[in-house]
């Protein structure tokens, strides 16, 4: 009898635990890319679960003309705005387009998104993708 009556109080909480709406946390996470100038940057070394620490990597969401300030004088650029601590060297970069032919030719205004690579002997590598647009 005992046993009968354990069990269905048991089973009872249990059903009543069901219908109690769980509780949940609104909280939004942090936001991952911060606003520099104006281009976005995710800076994934300081994102454990997304990236290592070294090497140091590096998203950015630039439009054309910041593109072009990056190619020109990349490691000025990337000084000027911070993406690394230290930087001492830019060894190189590669840019793909990833647009259909008819888009291609009307080139020049879509957004780039670039992924600058730092190790630990202070040069960085960078490559530019350009993109129909970013969402």
């Amino acid at each position: 009898m005992k046993r009968i009556l354990t069990g269905g109080i048991l089973l009872g909480s249990l059903m009543l635990l069901q219908t109690i709406p769980a509780r949940v946390a609104q909280e939004k996470p942090p936001e991952r890319w911060q606003a520099v100038a104006d281009f976005k940057v995710l800076r994934l070394w300081d994102i454990r679960e997304l990236g290592p620490r070294w090497p140091e990597i590096a998203i950015l969401q630039l439009s054309n003309e910041r593109r072009k300030e990056l190619e020109d004088d990349s490691l000025a650029f990337l000084r000027k705005y911070q993406i690394f601590k230290q930087v001492e060297e830019v060894r190189g970069h590669f840019e793909l387009r990833l647009l259909k032919e008819k888009k291609e030719k009307a080139a020049g205004n879509e957004p780039y998104v670039v992924i600058v690579v730092h190790d630990e002997s202070t040069y960085a590598g960078f490559g530019a993708f350009g993109v129909a647009r970013i969402q």
